[in-house]
């Protein structure tokens, strides 16, 4: 990983230690996937790093011009990278700016060489990297996206539905949804209770901002469970949006401990609907005092 700087000099990352991307290469007929992830050399060891570097994506085709083939490949995604975006100021998508590149395909005894690079084959059964490492790839309507985008009720309804409606907490009657979703410590919005559901199934929702779900654990001097919708990553036929399960331990309460949970839901997009593709608890945190 070395670049030459505005001097003319060549500079590598973290040097003196050598850092390089191991190019994994799937071709399946005429489409062709670059999977690129950073590794560290020390001596004769390879290190896999979780960041370093960041991890590139790439999708194109294979086509021939006179006797020779070429390979136009996109860049479709890249964890950890900072990317130009174009945003649109109507509908307040973001779409990152895709750099297209066009290389000749060139074979060097059983080698394959693109860009320099040289691949050794590998069969099927001994391919080095999961297949689903290759998913990374996605259309350009998957990539453009809304970060945290303002009163998706729909979605927040049929999200607080999925959740109430899981077999795995044990819910009362009535649940507290909180009115104030924050990113970190800064509220983005307060939902208008109602345009959100009174009731889902068989339970009774109450709206009540943080300030008082807190003065309600203060006078009853008991722990409050309550619901916190958080981020919201919406594109143009998917969303993906987060929820946590948490609990307000009052002042008067001692020796008490319990669990806060996140979850996470995914929804494809089909007209004014979502239909959920996948949600899961991704993790708790243990609360004391």
């Amino acid at each position: 990983m070395c670049w030459i700087n505005s001097k003319g000099k060549k500079e590598c990352y973290d040097a003196p230690r050598k850092w390089y991307h191991k190019n994994n290469l799937l071709i399946n007929n005429d489409s062709i996937f670059i999977y690129k992830e950073p590794i560290h050399i020390h001596k004769k060891d390879t290190l896999y790093s979780a960041s370093d570097g960041a991890f590139f994506y790439f999708a194109g085709k294979i086509f021939k011009n006179n006797d020779q083939y070429f390979a136009t490949l996109l860049m479709t995604n890249c964890d950890y990278c900072a990317r130009k975006v174009i945003i649109d100021s109507i509908t307040g998508y973001v779409t990152p700016v895709t750099d297209t590149f066009t290389y000749q395909l060139a074979n060097v005894k059983t080698d394959l060489v693109i860009n320099n690079v040289t691949y050794k084959l590998q069969k099927n059964d001994s391919f080095p990297i999961p297949r689903q490492y290759f998913n990374q790839f996605f259309t350009i309507e998957d990539i453009s996206y809304r970060r945290n985008p303002l009163q998706q009720y729909d979605l927040i309804n049929q999200c607080l539905n999925d959740f109430l409606n899981q077999d795995t907490l044990d819910f009362r009657d009535t649940i507290i949804v909180c009115l104030d979703r924050f990113e970190f410590d800064d509220k983005i919005e307060t939902f208008d209770k109602n345009l959100l559901n009174k009731t889902f199934n068989k339970y009774i929702v109450d709206y009540l901002s943080l300030n008082d779900i807190f003065s309600k654990s203060e006078i009853l001097s008991k722990p409050v469970r309550f619901i916190q919708i958080g981020e919201i990553y919406d594109t143009k036929i998917s969303t993906w949006i987060s929820l946590n399960y948490k609990i307000y331990i009052p002042s008067k309460v001692i020796n008490f401990q319990d669990k806060d949970y996140h979850y996470e839901y995914y929804y494809d997009k089909n007209d004014n609907s979502y239909n959920l593709r996948e949600g899961e608890q991704t993790g708790w945190s243990l609360i004391k005092k």
